[in-house]
């Protein structure tokens, strides 16, 4: 379309009266308006362009400082750093909030880094006191394995306490003193406290004794974690309690069985016979003439005459029979299951052998012999009356000549 077209009828006349005008002229107003608009606009633009860039850049500042001190947070976890709040708005809000969040981390840091020196502290001071302690103190989870022990394990048993820490009983203690513990320890597994005694060997030899008590460590739902340990060093009391032992039932000079024992034992003789339904030989052994020896040739040669009739007793008996020294010069011998004929050929052959050995050796002038009581048991008689029968033959044949068996 090159021109705009208008027309009107007259009403005097039957015209139409038509006008026409080129479209560049018609529009030509408007065209000029939409230019005016935009050189505007664009002058607009162009001006507030900067404007809008400050504005949004200041706006964005209070964030963009958040990011790059949470960045800087992270990158250096011990940096003292706080946002800087200067608005009001909802960042600053969100900054001061990220800084209240901060305070209360660091604090909480703190306090745990203080809890944990603390802990620390109480580590080292328990550890200084059960290292001291003279004791094997350990804790033992529920697989058996070391937890804790102190330094005493490695004193005792030569294994340091890293190479414990970790292992089980079984491989840190051996086969055999496992076996040996084995009950104590499922029974404290199983929620009990076990107190016991049992020995170990020492790392440079010898027996160490323990006097050992187990405590269990209960956790939720009263469940068994594990039980502490703790052995005592009883050695010495043992060795005590052995030697008044030894005192009081053996004889100090010739290391036999004293009267006490003797005593004892002749009964469970007498009691093994009967259930067995076997004999037994009763000897009452006595050296002749003792304390002439003692008088001419001292106490000295007197209790080395005494050491060597008790070694050559020991030498002729069995491993079932009993030598005792009952008195002063006086030996009791209990031979279970010995018939009367072969009592009689044992004593022959101990009245011989103290007779022909070599008591020179003590003395040049010394001479040796014992006289010997035989009584034969056959369930006839109770201890009592069998001591006494042995007595009985026993000063038959001293008041028969000495050195002979009656």
């Amino acid at each position: 379309m090159h021109a705009v077209f208008s027309y009107k009828s007259l009403q005097a006349v039957p015209w139409v009266l038509i006008a026409s005008l080129p479209v560049e002229e018609a529009y030509a107003p408007i065209a000029r308006a939409q230019e005016r608009i935009v050189g505007v606009t664009l002058l607009l633009a162009l001006l507030l362009a900067p404007l809008m860039w400050l504005g949004t850049r200041y706006l964005l500042t209070p964030l963009l400082t958040l990011h790059d001190t949470i960045r800087h947070i992270r990158e250096h976890p011990n940096a003292d750093q706080e946002v800087t709040v200067k608005t009001r708005d909802e960042i600053g809000d969100l900054a001061h909030d990220f800084n209240d969040l901060m305070r209360e981390r660091k604090q909480a840091e703190q306090e745990r880094e203080l809890a944990s020196r603390r802990i620390e502290e109480s580590e080292d001071r328990l550890r200084a006191i059960t290292d001291s302690a003279p004791a094997l103190i350990g804790y033992i989870d529920a697989g058996r394995r070391f937890r804790f022990n102190n330094r005493t394990y490695e004193d005792w048993l030569g294994v340091s306490r890293t190479e414990l820490t970790g292992r089980t009983l079984r491989e840190a203690l051996g086969e055999k003193f496992y076996g040996a513990i084995e009950p104590y320890v499922e029974k404290a597994l199983g929620g009990q406290d076990q107190a016991f005694e049992t020995q170990i060997d020492e790392r440079g030899g010898g027996i160490r004794y323990l006097r050992v008590q187990y405590v269990p460590h209960f956790g939720p739902e009263n469940r068994v974690l594990g039980f502490y340990s703790l052995a005592n060093d009883v050695t010495e009391l043992k060795l005590a309690e052995q030697a008044l032992f030894q005192l009081t039932r053996y004889d100090s000079l010739c290391g036999l069985p004293n009267r006490t024992t003797f005593s004892d034992r002749i009964g469970q003789a007498m009691a093994r016979a009967k259930r067995n339904k076997t004999t037994m030989a009763l000897l009452y052994l006595d050296i002749d003439r003792f304390k002439a020896i003692n008088d001419k040739y001292g106490h000295a040669v007197g209790d080395e005459v005494l050491r060597q009739c008790a070694a050559l007793m020991g030498r002729l008996c069995r491993q079932s029979d009993l030598v005792a020294r009952i008195g002063g010069e006086e030996f009791a011998l209990i031979l279970p299951g010995m018939a009367h004929d072969p009592a009689i050929r044992f004593c022959d052959t101990m009245r011989h052998a103290v007779e022909s050995h070599n008591w020179r050796s003590i003395h040049p002038e010394l001479q040796v012999t014992v006289s010997i009581g035989l009584y034969q048991w056959n369930g006839d008689s109770d201890a009592a009356d069998l001591l006494q029968h042995a007595d009985t033959q026993l000063y038959r044949a001293k008041n028969e000549g000495r050195n002979r068996v009656a």
